[in-house]
This record gives C-alpha cells, sequence and structure tokens, in this order.
C-alpha cells in the first residue's frame, strides 16, 4: 500500500504536500497539481509520466494577480478533470494552505458553497504538521471574492459535499 501525505477532501479529490514518490502518485491519482513556488523545478512533468501534472507556481503569503490568475486557473482545471470523474491530488509544501486554496476553489465552481467547502477541508485534511488548512488571511479573503464571482454565475454541482470512501492506496502518513 502507497502512503502519500494527502486526504481526501470531496470525491476524486484530495490536498496534500509535497509527493515524495512520483510512482505513488502515478499509481494512485490521474492528476497532480504542483502549487510550491520553491518545488516548480525539483518535480518537473516527466518524473511523472502517467499523470497529468498542473504547475501552479504561487507563493504562501499574500498572492499576487498573477499569482490569483494562475491558482484561478488550476482550480479550473481541477474541478474539469474531477467532473470527469479523475482522481486529483493538489499538493504545497506541507499540504495546508496553497493546495487547500486551489481545492476550495474547484469546489466553489463545482457550486459548494465556501463555507461547506472550508469545512470538508478542515474536516478531513489532516497535515503532518498539525496546522488548520487555509489559516493564510489572504487566501481566506481571495476565496471570499471568488465565491461571489461564482455566486452569479451558473455552475454544475458535480462535486460531491462528503468525500466518498475510497481511498483504498492513497493514505495520511501517520
Amino acid at each position: 500500500m502507497d502512503v502519500i501525505n494527502a486526504d481526501q477532501v470531496a470525491k476524486n479529490l484530495w490536498v496534500g504536500g509535497v509527493p515524495v514518490d512520483p510512482a505513488a502518485v502515478d499509481r494512485n491519482f490521474d492528476a497532480l497539481v504542483l502549487s510550491p513556488r520553491e518545488f516548480q523545478d525539483v518535480f518537473p512533468a516527466h518524473k511523472f509520466p502517467g499523470t497529468v501534472v498542473i504547475h501552479a507556481p504561487i507563493q504562501d503569503g499574500k498572492p499576487t494577480n498573477e499569482e490569483k490568475a494562475i491558482a484561478l486557473r488550476a482550480a479550473i482545471q481541477v474541478f474539469e478533470l474531477n467532473r470527469d470523474g479523475r482522481k486529483v491530488l493538489v499538493t504545497c509544501a506541507k499540504g495546508v494552505n496553497r493546495s487547500a486554496l486551489i481545492a476550495a476553489m474547484a469546489m466553489l465552481i463545482s457550486g459548494l458553497p465556501l463555507k461547506k467547502a472550508l469545512g470538508n477541508i478542515r474536516k478531513y485534511r489532516k497535515p503532518l504538521s498539525g496546522a488548520e488548512p487555509l489559516f493564510n488571511p489572504y487566501f481566506q479573503k481571495f476565496l471570499q471574492s471568488v465565491e461571489e464571482a461564482f455566486s452569479t454565475s451558473t455552475r454544475t454541482d458535480s462535486q460531491s459535499a462528503e468525500p466518498a470512501a475510497q481511498s483504498p492506496t492513497a493514505a495520511s502518513a501517520a
């Protein structure tokens, strides 16, 4: 059984820390989002030959407008992959802020209210650091603006509010 520092936060959607074992990612996921700016060169796409790799380099702090756009584009891709039934792992250095930001935005795009998306992430994501996911106040504010923007658009409700018990090989490291 592969052990990956990730937790399932919704149907076909996991949030986790940096993937230290590319082969385990290939065996367990259809797509991988790499959001830590500092690890973009460490994990080039060719290290994950069986996985769609989305590079979304953002810093864990106050995001620039460019980083907001990068995160939103990644969230749209996550939503589309997830809608098609593909298993997606969204990562950052510790699986706390940047990965949770992108996952929460994907859930918002799917029609889940922000309160429920944050609730799922905070309920199911148990980072090794013990930190509460999405504690970055700038990301929280950005998520509120994204929710406002999507609240007026037509949304597809394909993201389950609760994660399905379907994680036979991906598990949190204890």
